[in-house]
């Protein structure tokens, strides 16, 4: 079985922060992740998007230099400054060539000792912003994604936009993000992953004067209700799309495993299930798939068909007829061998770039699952056996009801 090496890998602390290291001298470059425990899971519920934007300014100038004096000194010396939000966190990525990092780590010790937060660019990001998340409902993903996230989660900063929305960004301030980065940017939970041609002992300086505060964050509780029922929207597609949400386990609990390789068979790809029964047998749609996101509470685990009748009641059926059988029969050996071959080799190949093997390794630490998780995950999933499967489908599947979303085309609901 394939396995990820992972002899020079190391965990250690700066302080409060965990800081992995692995070094890797084949090609000169350093690539440097950090994972801080201020998602969109944070934001206010008046505030949806503040997570984003403020992520967006610290990468987009300092204190020190303005957004074009600090995108000039990135460019000129070959350096990558990024920033992501998601639901638990938000993630920092760094690259350069090694004989640049020096000036990289000036850049990121920069970035949090003197963050750029200021009514200039918090003017011009803040358009951005609102221009994307107006052209979110120009998408059918992306439309139908966001009412997921608010009727999946009631009640629940899991429920929030990641690009927030028009009316909670037009009211936002610059005190807002001000407040956002003081409270929720601190050493506390800080996971920084480092790979590349760098020693161990460089590797933890970088993090040394970062200068987050150590105020002690408190995070929300777990989401105690998930939405059901059926939802209808309107939107400008051609053709109805239809989605199915069931509540599924967090990343750290047993069955998330077993049911990542149940997702790759159900709805990965035209070798899927979904993908041989919904579309090319029975022609229900052109698209299908399925998606299980990592959370580190319950995630929603989905199933959409793009196309089909208006009710996408023959969809719903077809699926509960499909998890009956899968909790009664066992995927054959040769089945269930190739779904692993798949799964493990697009986890592998997920592995190419340095920035990349850096930002798993973050991951999987800052999620709880431990910084072997990532060179182990072959190795596990080559262990699933039918029968756990059988029992994931069962608890997931045919003991909850789903939450049944469809988006017609502009004029097709009837009420």
């Amino acid at each position: 079985m394939a396995k990820i090496n992972h002899q020079q890998k190391n965990l250690v602390e700066s302080g409060e922060i965990r800081v992995i290291h692995q070094k890797i001298s084949t090609l000169p470059l350093v690539a440097i992740t950090l994972f801080i425990p201020a998602g969109s899971i944070m934001e206010p519920a008046e505030q949806q998007g503040v997570a984003g934007l403020t992520a967006d300014i610290l990468t987009g100038q300092t204190a020190v230099r303005d957004i074009y004096s600090f995108n000039r000194y990135i460019e000129r010396y070959g350096l990558r400054v990024a920033s992501s939000i998601h639901s638990d966190f938000v993630n920092f990525s760094f690259s350069a060539p090694s004989q640049q990092r020096q000036r990289l780590i000036e850049i990121i010790r920069e970035i949090f000792q003197s963050p750029g937060i200021e009514a200039g660019i918090f003017s011009k990001y803040k358009k951005i912003h609102l221009s994307r998340c107006k052209s979110r409902k120009d998408r059918a993903s992306t439309l139908v994604y966001d009412k997921l996230l608010e009727k999946f989660y009631p009640g629940h900063p899991y429920n929030h936009s990641p690009a927030g929305t028009p009316k909670t960004l037009n009211n936002m301030e610059l005190k807002d993000l001000t407040a956002f980065y003081q409270e929720n940017y601190s050493n506390q939970g800080v996971v920084g992953s480092v790979v590349g041609d760098i020693e161990l002992e460089e590797a933890v300086t970088i993090f040394e004067k970062l200068s987050l505060p150590s105020v002690k964050v408190q995070k929300p509780p777990a989401p105690s209700q998930f939405g059901q029922g059926k939802v209808t929207l309107e939107g400008a597609v051609d053709q109805p799309t239809h989605t199915v949400v069931y509540p599924s386990p967090a990343i750290s609990e047993p069955d998330n495993l077993v049911l990542k390789l149940f997702n790759c068979y159900l709805g990965q790809g035209m070798s899927s299930l979904l993908f041989a029964e919904l579309r090319e047998k029975r022609g229900l749609g052109y698209h299908v798939g399925s998606s299980y996101p990592n959370r580190q509470f319950t995630a929603p685990f989905s199933l959409r068909l793009g196309g089909g009748d208006s009710s996408g009641e023959e969809f719903l059926t077809v699926l509960q007829q499909l998890f009956s059988q899968l909790a009664k029969q066992p995927l054959p050996h040769a089945v269930l061998r190739d779904v692993k071959n798949k799964l493990t080799g697009n986890f592998l190949l997920s592995h190419e770039r340095f920035a990349n093997i850096a930002w798993y390794s973050g991951f999987y630490e800052f999620m709880g699952l431990g910084v072997e998780y990532d060179a182990n995950f072959p190795e596990l999933i080559s262990k699933v056996e039918p029968s756990e499967i059988q029992q994931v489908v069962e608890k997931t599947f045919l003991s909850t009801k789903p939450l049944f979303i469809t988006l017609l085309p502009e004029g097709k609901k009837t009420d």
